[in-house]
């Protein structure tokens, strides 16, 4: 008997020590397979981004055979995509664009398309379909081209802004010092994994959160050298929509609708139109296809300009009141204007 309990007692000791060894056994409830946090990134993720831009635009230079060219310093590890903001005049023959080194020697990606294609005065985007590898060391250039001869019924512009703090160079350099084309690139580059991750919600319910709805006096929109625009300050953090009271007169071409920081130089969301879609007299509804993300508190702006010049057989108005007295400014000014505000909603809703 006593020998019993020897062997039960040293049968129970060597369990419990190897118990641990036998922890394979123990059934896995609720438990993922995953590697070890070692093998997991939890800091960063890929992600499509913006990269280098410059979209303020006052100025265009024509474009001639010698071509145009933007210097820009790459933030993401490739270039996927890139716009430039161009006006066009009847343009003929064709056009080249080229993403090349730095000073022009080699170069990485190269198109020639028909000049009827360039849009009337609108960003155009060309869409790389195998992406150009960048090093974040080096600096790269967009250059436009055409095969034609410049006219001022044959031309071709690349816009953009006089004074711009944008820290490369471009081809007008030094003699516009401060001068920079308009353009915005993408490419896969690292953003927190929260960042990546946050879902910006499908399901808002929004409401008026900022509006000026009185209307006794418009202003005729023109081209975007001169854009029509309205401040104001969301107390939301999503811009959801707006609208604005508008009327025309048998207008031609296209009218783009942005929302922009307060000094118009980035733009946050955009959506163009043809110009006789806007209704006669009345509200008119733009929705830019998803939440926008705003911080409260800031000011933006509300900016709005057409491909078509304009007159008063062939017009877009942009109607406020002469004493609305909307606390954030427009573009309208003098001492008769000082009250002046154009009429306008934003809707938007919170997390």
């Amino acid at each position: 008997m006593r020998n019993f309990f020897v062997m039960l007692a040293l049968c129970v000791t060597v369990f419990y020590s190897c118990r641990q060894d036998l922890d394979w056994l123990k059934p896995k409830i609720g438990v993922k397979d995953t590697p070890d946090k070692a093998e997991v990134n939890e800091d960063s993720c890929q992600a499509e981004m913006m990269g280098g831009q410059q979209t303020g635009i006052n100025y265009g230079f024509f474009v001639h055979q010698n071509g145009r060219w933007q210097i820009f310093a790459p933030k993401t590890q490739n270039l996927t995509k890139f716009s430039l903001f161009i006006r066009t005049v009847d343009p003929t023959g064709d056009f080249t664009l080229r993403v090349q080194s730095e000073d022009g020697g080699q170069t990485y990606f190269e198109t020639t398309q028909a000049a009827s294609v360039l849009p009337k005065c609108a960003w155009y985007l060309v869409d790389l379909e195998e992406p150009i590898q960048l090093d974040s060391a080096k600096k790269y250039r967009i250059v436009l081209s055409r095969t034609d001869d410049h006219s001022a019924q044959n031309a071709i512009y690349w816009k953009g802004l006089i004074e711009s703090t944008y820290p490369e160079v471009c081809d007008v350099n030094p003699s516009w010092e401060t001068y920079d084309y308009a353009f915005k690139t993408y490419g896969m580059g690292n953003v927190p994994c929260a960042e990546q991750v946050e879902q910006i919600p499908i399901n808002l319910i929004d409401s008026i959160d900022q509006r000026q709805d009185s209307v006794n006096y418009g202003f005729g929109v023109p081209r975007v050298d001169y854009p029509r625009w309205q401040q104001f300050i969301p107390t939301v953090d999503y811009i959801t929509k707006i609208e604005l009271y508008v009327s025309k007169v048998a207008p031609t071409g296209t009218c783009t609708f942005s929302l922009q920081s307060e000094d118009g130089m980035i733009t946050y969301a955009s959506k163009t139109v043809m110009a006789n879609d806007l209704p006669k007299f009345g509200w008119y509804e733009i929705d830019f296809g998803a939440p926008v993300s705003v911080e409260p508190g800031q000011t933006y702006r509300i900016s709005m300009y057409r491909s078509d010049s304009h007159s008063p057989e062939n017009a877009v108005y942009w109607r406020g009141h002469i004493e609305a007295n909307y606390p954030s400014p427009c573009d309208v000014t003098g001492d008769y204007w000082t009250s002046y505000n154009y009429a306008f909603r934003v809707y938007g809703a919170n997390n």
